[in-house]
């Protein structure tokens, strides 16, 4: 959007309140929400866009962290908690005006070419929060980017025997606040791989 803004009219999709995209934490997970059917993008995908938790700390250097033309703080930490990554988001959008180019609460349900006349895109959005009978907003476009991240949908590993285990199993997905009396003499398994564990 940064680059863009510039030379065409540029037009991003945010489906939370705000901008930040996994960055954006919220208590609200699929085991708590008061009612995932009104959510758009519940129904569109099966879960919930951020697998945010309330302490996480980036497994990244703020060094690998920072975007071209904004540098960090002196002061920031070497390894950012999410509400740091997030100000500094929050910060970036500002200086360079991103705002007014970024439609909240939209979640994108379809995208197509649309064939008749001039190959151009058309894109069907609706309100995240969509109650029946809200009608999809069509647009078209020239090009599009698509930017949807890799981290909203949890991968659940499939391994022979988990559905006789009688034992908690969750996605880290779904996990928000570390409670330490939920572990209290229990034997843990975590599975996880790279970055994730």
């Amino acid at each position: 959007v940064k680059h863009l803004k510039h030379v065409a009219d540029v037009q991003a999709f945010e489906a939370k309140g705000d901008i930040g995209g996994v960055w954006l934490y919220s208590d609200v997970n699929e085991l708590n929400h008061p009612d995932l059917d009104l959510d758009a993008f519940y129904r569109l995908h099966g879960c919930l866009h951020s697998s945010m938790y309330k302490d996480l700390t980036t497994n990244l250097p703020k060094t690998l962290m920072t975007l071209k033309d904004f540098t960090m703080a002196e002061d920031v930490p070497y390894m950012l908690t999410h509400a740091q990554y997030r100000e500094y988001l929050d910060a970036y959008a500002d200086k360079f005006d991103l705002r007014p180019h970024i439609k909240l609460n939209t979640t994108v349900a379809s995208v197509k070419v649309d064939v008749d006349g001039e190959r151009r895109y058309r894109v069907a959005t609706v309100p995240t929060s969509k109650h029946d009978g809200v009608e999809e907003t069509v647009e078209h476009f020239d090009f599009v980017f698509v930017c949807n991240g890799h981290f909203s949908l949890p991968n659940m590993p499939d391994f022979e025997g988990h559905e006789q285990f009688e034992g908690t199993q969750y996605h880290l997905h779904s996990f928000r606040t570390f409670k330490p009396e939920e572990f209290d003499d229990k034997n843990v398994l975590v599975v996880g791989a790279w970055a994730s564990a």
